[in-house]
């Protein structure tokens, strides 16, 4: 799914990660964590910012022992947020990464104003 995605072939990507997540073992967080990241990535690169929005949310909401998949989660949560003209919810998730994941690259990515 991660080659699809850096080759542009979101519709592809899609599938395979919802077939990933069909069946996956319910126990196996971390797939879980990353699937719904690489779907959030290919929604977002598709221009479906709501389904992306959605599925960042899951790694949010769903797996906060998945520490490196929450970071980029709320990355890209804090991007989305102002696109949707929801600043407050923006502030929230970017307040979240950089107090929960202060070393992260992607708070560093936040912070250099990527």
């Amino acid at each position: 799914a991660k080659g699809q995605l850096t080759l542009g072939k979101s519709a592809e990507a899609l599938a395979t990660i919802d077939e990933i997540i069909n069946n996956a073992s319910p126990d196996d967080s971390a797939l879980f964590a990353e699937a719904y990241l690489l779907q959030g990535n290919a929604f977002e690169g598709a221009g479906r910012i709501k389904e992306a929005m959605l599925a960042y949310l899951h790694v949010e909401i769903l797996f906060p022992k998945e520490t490196a998949f929450q970071a980029e989660a709320l990355y890209h949560l804090s991007k989305l947020w102002k696109a949707v003209q929801l600043p407050d919810r923006a502030i929230e998730a970017q307040a979240k990464l950089e107090s929960d994941y202060p070393n992260s690259p992607w708070a560093k990515n936040l912070a250099g104003g990527e």
